[in-house]
């Protein structure tokens, strides 16, 4: 018996499908139907090239992801959770990180209790792999997250205004629980880096100062994989009027119709 035209389109999408898995790309849809295509090999390229021209010495492996992190991708994509992709160095210290990707910029600007709490150096004990820390292998992280200027702009996102760290924490737990649908939120470093990748992809024409290159130029942003010792998180924006990332704690119950978080997925290589 010959194969019917569905059962024969099934077997061709299944074979694509393999395909994809074996070169290493993730392709979706969003509902809003545009086509979302992440070649693995071809972003490693992108990310080595962006880090070298930062002055930032790293060695990004080749990307080996698996069939479930593929399809959890995908899956993401076609629910409208995210839409791009950043490959952050872990190995790379804060300090190096928040010089270079604030070039151009006036000096990074802290608040609240971010230097009583240990500032940079911190963040670095705790996030910072090294060969005493048994940490040395995790070198790496895949970001995949939301594109957009201010929080306000995406559906989701939105959710995330006028709420604490704990409220955002309950939120993605509600998430998974009914739709199995697992997020987090950015660190320090995975913020910084985004920022400023952001700011080289828009309005280019403008001065790099300019308020309209830069995300979370009207809000700020929960970095919600940033905790301090004594649990107050990070959070960072663009202030529009001095030209600088803004770098802050406070209280994980403190909340703000200004502030959120950025959701992402987090995947290790």
């Amino acid at each position: 018996m010959s194969e019917s035209f569905l059962e024969k389109l099934r077997r061709i999408e299944e074979i694509a499908s393999r395909e994809e898995i074996e070169t290493q790309i993730i392709k979706a849809k969003t509902p809003e139907g545009r086509e979302i295509r992440f070649d693995m090999e071809k972003e490693r390229e992108k990310w080595q090239e962006f880090y070298e021209k930062h002055n930032l010495k790293t060695d990004i492996p080749e990307i080996k992801l698996k069939e479930e992190q593929i399809k959890e991708i995908q899956n993401l994509i076609e629910k409208g959770y995210v839409d791009e992709l950043a490959i952050i160095a872990d190995e790379l210290s804060y300090s190096d990180v928040e010089r270079e990707m604030t070039q151009g910029y006036e000096e990074t600007r802290t608040g609240g209790n971010f230097d009583a709490d240990g500032g940079l150096a911190t963040l670095d004990q705790q996030e910072t792999p090294s060969a005493s820390s048994g940490q040395a292998k995790k070198r790496f992280h895949l970001v995949f997250y939301k594109k957009v200027k201010e929080l306000d702009q995406d559906p989701f996102l939105k959710q995330t205004l006028n709420k604490s760290p704990e409220d955002i924490d309950a939120l993605f737990k509600q998430l998974e629980q009914e739709q199995n649908i697992k997020l987090q939120g950015l660190s320090g470093k995975d913020y910084l880096v985004i920022q400023r990748k952001f700011v080289e992809e828009t309005e280019t024409s403008k001065d790099i100062q300019d308020k309209d290159r830069h995300m979370d130029a009207n809000r700020w942003t929960w970095c919600l994989r940033s905790v301090f010792l004594g649990g107050r998180v990070l959070r960072a924006y663009w202030d529009p009027d001095d030209r600088q990332v803004r770098l802050i704690s406070y209280s994980p119950d403190d909340r703000d119709s200004n502030g959120g978080a950025r959701s992402s997925a987090i995947l290790e290589i």
